[in-house]
C-alpha cells in the first residue's frame, strides 16, 4: 500500500524489516521514542511459574540480544525494568539479566526441575516481530531442558486466551497513557490492580503497599524511593520476563513532511502541520 502510494503512512511495519524497506525509494522507516515494553507472561496458574527458582531460569535463559537483533534488526533496547524505557522515575540502575544457560540449569535444579518441563507460548498470528521472538524463547529454552509449544492466534483469541488465568507463556507488550508510572504500576505489580499483574496472578504484598503509597505521595523525591522499590521488587521476583523496549515504527512516504509521533503513541498535533506533497 505504501510502496502503491495508496496510503503516505503506515503504523507498526514488521521490525524484521526496516532495513528493507529503508533501502525501498521513497520510503523510510521512521523510529520515535516510545513507552513500549516488551514482556514475556507467566501465568502463575501453571505450577511451574508459582516457584521463583524457575522464573529466574527463565530470564537467564533467554538472551535479549538476539531477541533484539531477530525481531527488530538491532532497533529495540534489551529490557531490565517493567517500566518504559527512562519514563518518569524508571530505575536505571537495574539491568537486563545476562544470558547464561548454566545459571539456568542450575536454578532449574534448585526449584525442582533438573530435566526441565513442557509448556506452550502463545502468540499473534501475523506479528513478524513476535515470532521471530518465539522461534528464539522456543530454541534457547530448549537448551536448558524447557520444551516450548508454540500457540499462534489472531489477535483477540490470543489475548483472550492470555488473560483467562488458563495460560502458560504469552507474548505481551505494554504502552503507558501517562507519563506518570501509576499506570504500569497499578497493572504491572498490583494483583488487585485490574490487571491481575499483567495477568500473571502474582501477589506480592510489599509491592501492593508501594504502589498503593506511591499514588497518595505528593513528594516526588519519596515518590521516586517507592517506585525504585516497586521496580527492582518485580526484577528479582520476575512474574513475566521483560525482554526488550522497542520504539514505535511508522513507514512513512518522502513525501510525507513533518509526521511526529510523542512517547506516549500521539501524533494528532503533526496532524495539524505535517504537508503531503503530490505524489
Amino acid at each position: 500500500m505504501l510502496e502503491s502510494k495508496k496510503v503516505d503512512v503506515i503504523e507498526n511495519p514488521p521490525g524484521n524489516l526496516v532495513n528493507q524497506i529503508d533501502k525501498t525509494p521513497g520510503l523510510s522507516v521512521q523510529l520515535f521514542p516510545s513507552t513500549r515494553v516488551d514482556f514475556i507472561q507467566l501465568d502463575q496458574h501453571f505450577k511451574p511459574f508459582k516457584n521463583l527458582y524457575v522464573r529466574q531460569a527463565l530470564n537467564y535463559a533467554i538472551d535479549r540480544n538476539a531477541i533484539v537483533k531477530l525481531a527488530y534488526q538491532g532497533h529495540a533496547i534489551p529490557g531490565a525494568s517493567f517500566m518504559p524505557y527512562r519514563m518518569k522515575f524508571w530505575n536505571a540502575g537495574l539491568k537486563p539479566y545476562p544470558y547464561d544457560p548454566a545459571k539456568a540449569k542450575q536454578l532449574l535444579a534448585k526449584g525442582g526441575y533438573p530435566h526441565g518441563f513442557t509448556t506452550f507460548l502463545i502468540t499473534v498470528s501475523g506479528d513478524v516481530a513476535g515470532q521471530a521472538e518465539a522461534v528464539v524463547v522456543k530454541s534457547e529454552l530448549a537448551a536448558v531442558g524447557i520444551t516450548v509449544n508454540i500457540q499462534s492466534y489472531e489477535l483477540l483469541t490470543a489475548y483472550a486466551k492470555e488473560d483467562n488465568g488458563h495460560s502458560q507463556m504469552g507474548e505481551r507488550y505494554w504502552t503507558n497513557d501517562i507519563i506518570d508510572p501509576d499506570e504500569v504500576a497499578t497493572f504491572g505489580a498490583d494483583c488487585h490492580g485490574g490487571a491481575n499483574a499483567f495477568n500473571s496472578y502474582w501477589c506480592d504484598t510489599q509491592a501492593i503497599n508501594l504502589v498503593n503509597q506511591g499514588r497518595a505521595e505528593l513528594n516526588d523525591a519519596k515518590r521516586q524511593q517507592m517506585y525504585y522499590q516497586i521496580q527492582q521488587i518485580v526484577y528479582q521476583q520476575t512474574p513475566f520476563v521483560v525482554t526488550d523496549y522497542s520504539p514505535y515504527r511508522y513507514g512513512v512516504g518522502s513525501w510525507v513532511k513533518g509526521f511526529h509521533v510523542t512517547p506516549l503513541g500521539n501524533y494528532d498535533l503533526s496532524l495539524e502541520t505535517l504537508t503531503v506533497d503530490q505524489h
